[in-house]
């Protein structure tokens, strides 16, 4: 069975979501200064700064598998592919010579959950 998590701290984890079957729903491409979030390529749904409140709180919660609470109420009439609640979220790192791309399932927060009833 492979390893779940990187050995070394420069190599990226194994790409669990690499795979056809899965649909990428979100786009979040970082930048030296600022951030996107799409649900298409092309298409712009949230931006900002890395540095400002709003973008590190997103960063926040994108790395710990959960989208940031508000989103739910953006995403949700926006024909996302669902799994069992969740997003795929395909995440590109421009701010490296090369760009790195990752793919993670985001959960959604806790908070929106409890809206609905």
């Amino acid at each position: 069975m492979p390893h779940l998590v990187s050995v070394n701290i420069d190599e990226q984890p194994p790409n669990l979501y690499k795979s056809h079957a899965f649909h990428v729903s979100l786009y979040l491409s970082l930048y030296s200064d600022h951030f996107t979030l799409s649900v298409t390529p092309n298409t712009i749904e949230v931006s900002g700064s890395i540095d400002d409140e709003i973008g590190r709180s997103l960063l926040f919660y994108i790395s710990r598998g959960y989208l940031k609470p508000g989103l739910l109420n953006v995403l949700k009439n926006k024909n996302c592919t669902w799994y069992n609640g969740c997003l795929i979220c395909e995440i590109t790192d421009y701010r490296r010579t090369i760009p790195r791309s990752i793919r993670i399932h985001l959960k959604v927060s806790p908070g929106d959950i409890q809206q609905y009833p």
